[in-house]
C-alpha cells in the first residue's frame, strides 16, 4: 500500500532534547544522593508523592540521571537501542575459554545477559501454586550456571537467586543445544496486553543482539511459559504463531529434568519492558511528538511475516470490538465494560457508515466482532491488519490495534470507550496507539451510563467522538518513520 512518510519536522522533534533547564534540574535533584535519593530501577528515594513519581516518569528522568537531556528517541527510538547495546556493565570470560557472561543495561537499569557455554539444570525447577492457586514454577540455586573458577557475580541481576558462576564439576551435559538460544519467561498467555508485551520483549532481544534478520538461527526456550496455564502445545499453533521463523520453540518442561548446555544463552531483559503498560496512568508527552521506530518496526515485521503488507480497500473498515459476558479466571464477572445497548450502537454506526450523520465521517464498512471468537492469532491479526479504525470499551482487545495499517493511504485510529469507574484513569492504550503513529480518541461515559452490569453508550456521544477521530485522522494522518524502512532490522 502507499506509505505516508513522517515529515522532517517530526523526525527532528523526536531527536530534540525534551527538558527545559528547570525540568532537567528537577530530574538531577531527584536522583541526587543528597536530595531526592532516587536509585534508578531500585528505589523511589524521597519521592513519596504519586505526583512526583508521575512527573519523574513523564520527564524520563532515568535518562537524565546519566547526565544527558533525553530526547523522545532516547526513550522509545533507535538511540535507545544503540546506547543499550554499547553499555556493557559486566563482561567476564572464564579461564580456559570455558564460558563467560556479558550483560548490558539501559537508562532504566533494565538488564539482559548473554551466557556462553551455560548449563540449565531443569531438575531444579518445580511446579507450585500462587496464593490464588494459579500454577507457577519456582527455581533453586544453580538452576543456571557457567563454569568459572572464580566468582563472576552480576550486580543487580534479577536471576541471581538461581545463578552461579561456579559449576559442580560432577555435573555433565545430558543435552547440548548449539547456536544462540533466548531464555524467556512469559507472563499471562490469556491476556493480550501481557502477551503483546512479552512478544515485544523477545523482539527487543533480537534488536539488541543484532539478530532480527537471523531468527531462523535462533532457538526459543520458554521456561515458565506456563506460569498460569499448561496448554502450551495448543498455543504453539495459536498465540506462538507470532514466533514463526524461529529455529525451534521449546518449553523447559520438554527437557524432562535434564541438564542442558547451551552454546550461547540470552536471558530476557529484567525488569521486562512494559511496552503496553508503561506510563499506564498518565499521558506520555513523547507520544504526542511522533511515533516510536521500535513500535513501527514491530508492526511492519509482523505484517510481512503474515503476508498482509498490501491493502486494496476502496474505503475505511471500522471494527467494533464487543465483549462476551463470561467469568474471568478468578471467578468474578467482567460486565462493567459490556455494552448494554449494542444493537443501538450498531444501528448508529451503520447509519454513519453511509454518511447519514454528516459529521465529516467518510463512508466505511462496518465489522462487529468478539475477538475471542475469531479463532487463532493469525485470523485475529489479519482482521486487524485490514481495518483502519478500531472502536471498543477499554480492555486487552484494544491492544490488537498495534497492527492497524501503518502510514497507509487510509489513516488509522482508535476510539476507546471508558465506563466511569476503576478504569477511568487509564491512559496506557492512548500512549501505545500514538507511539505506533495512529490517532487516538477516548469517550468517557457518565456515571448514569456506567455500572457493574454493563455500560450504555449514547448514540449522540458516539457519533461526535467518531467524528472527532476521523477529523484528527484527516488532519494529522498516520505516518511512518523513514528509518523504519531503511533499516528494518535495526
Amino acid at each position: 500500500y502507499d506509505l505516508r512518510m513522517c515529515s522532517a519536522d517530526t523526525q527532528q522533534a523526536l531527536l530534540r532534547p525534551r527538558l527545559s533547564e528547570s525540568e532537567l534540574r528537577w530530574c538531577k535533584d531527584a536522583v541526587d544522593p543528597n536530595k531526592g535519593q532516587v536509585v534508578v530501577g531500585k528505589s523511589w528515594g524521597k519521592l513519596s508523592k504519586r505526583s512526583d513519581r508521575d512527573r519523574f516518569e513523564a520527564l524520563n528522568c532515568n535518562s537524565a540521571s546519566t547526565g544527558g537531556n533525553p530526547s523522545c528517541d532516547d526513550a522509545w527510538g533507535d538511540s535507545h537501542i544503540v546506547k543499550w547495546r554499547r553499555n556493557i556493565v559486566v563482561h567476564k570470560v572464564c579461564p580456559g575459554e570455558r564460558g563467560g557472561v556479558r550483560c548490558h543495561a539501559n537508562d532504566l537499569n533494565d538488564k539482559y545477559c548473554v551466557f556462553n557455554k551455560a548449563m540449565i539444570d531443569f531438575s531444579r525447577s518445580h511446579k507450585t501454586t500462587s496464593g490464588r492457586d494459579i500454577p507457577m514454577r519456582e527455581f533453586e540455586k544453580d538452576y543456571l550456571t557457567i563454569d568459572c573458577d572464580e566468582n563472576a557475580a552480576i550486580p543487580g541481576f534479577e536471576l541471581n537467586h538461581l545463578y552461579s558462576s561456579r559449576r559442580d564439576q560432577s555435573k555433565t551435559c545430558d543435552v547440548v543445544v548449539p547456536g544462540k538460544t533466548i531464555l524467556y519467561s512469559h507472563d499471562n498467555l490469556r491476556n493480550m496486553g501481557h502477551t503483546w508485551s512479552d512478544w515485544l520483549n523477545v523482539w527487543l532481544l533480537l534488536w539488541l543482539e543484532n539478530l532480527a534478520d537471523k531468527r531462523s538461527e535462533i532457538n526459543l526456550v520458554t521456561v515458565d511459559s506456563l506460569r498460569r496455564y499448561n496448554d502450551f502445545d495448543d498455543l504453539v499453533n495459536g498465540f506462538f504463531a507470532v514466533y514463526r521463523g524461529f529455529k525451534s520453540i521449546r518449553r523447559g518442561h520438554d527437557f524432562n529434568g535434564q541438564r542442558v548446555c547451551f552454546e550461547e544463552l540470552i536471558t530476557q531483559s529484567l525488569p521486562s519492558r512494559g511496552f503496553v503498560w508503561e506510563n499506564w496512568l498518565q499521558d506520555l508527552p513523547c507520544s504526542f511528538v511522533g511515533p516510536s521506530s521500535l513500535f513501527q518496526r514491530w508492526n511492519l515485521d509482523l505484517r510481512r511475516r503474515f503476508n498482509v503488507e498490501n491493502i486494496t480497500r476502496s474505503r475505511h473498515q471500522v471494527l467494533l470490538i464487543v465483549r462476551s459476558d463470561k467469568r474471568n479466571d478468578w471467578g468474578s464477572y467482567r460486565t462493567s465494560r459490556l455494552i448494554r445497548n449494542t444493537d443501538e450502537v450498531v444501528r448508529t454506526l451503520r447509519k454513519l457508515s453511509e454518511g447519514e450523520g454528516r459529521l465529516g465521517i467518510p463512508p466505511f464498512d462496518l465489522v462487529i466482532q468478539d475477538m475471542g471468537k475469531v479463532g487463532d492469532l493469525e485470523a485475529q491479526f489479519r482482521l486487524i491488519a485490514n481495518t483502519t479504525v478500531v472502536i471498543g470499551t477499554h480492555g486487552a482487545g484494544i491492544v490488537h490495534s498495534m497492527h492497524l495499517p501503518l502510514g497507509a493511504h487510509f489513516p488509522s485510529g482508535v476510539l476507546e470507550i471508558f465506563p466511569k469507574g476503576e478504569f477511568s484513569p487509564v491512559r496506557g492504550h492512548g500512549n501505545m496507539v500514538r507511539r505506533m503513529g495512529f490517532q487516538y480518541s477516548r469517550l468517557d461515559l457518565s456515571a448514569p451510563n456506567s455500572g457493574h452490569d454493563g455500560c450504555t453508550v449514547p448514540p449522540s456521544e458516539l457519533s461526535s467522538a467518531l467524528g472527532k477521530l476521523f477529523h484528527d485522522m484527516e488532519n494529522s494522518p498516520s505516518c511512518i518513520l523513514p528509518s523504519v524502512l531503511e533499516n528494518p532490522f535495526l
